[in-house]
């Protein structure tokens, strides 16, 4: 059984996760990063005005997994509302 670990990790040592399944196998990040800018442009307009407006909150977590292929690096899968209590 897998345990979840909190911990601050570098925005630099974030990965897009190449597994999704918008995305087609053999893609490099900087090409999923394209597909989501072409096929989101609208959302990520939204984003990017919400962030300037209300900044981001350090309540929001970002799910991630370690990377197989880079030890210091980790994939980034969704982001959930706050640190579950209890």
């Amino acid at each position: 059984m897998s345990t979840i670990e909190y911990k601050r990790i570098a925005i630099s040592n974030l990965l897009v996760n190449l597994e999704n399944p918008r995305f087609e196998s053999s893609i490099t990040e900087k090409e999923a990063l394209h597909i989501m800018i072409e096929s989101q442009p609208n959302k990520l307009v939204k984003l990017a005005k919400d962030i300037l407006e209300f900044n981001l909150n350090p309540a929001d977590l970002v799910q991630v997994v370690q990377s197989t292929q880079y030890k210091n690096n980790y994939n980034v899968f969704y982001k959930t509302k706050s640190k579950p209590t209890g």
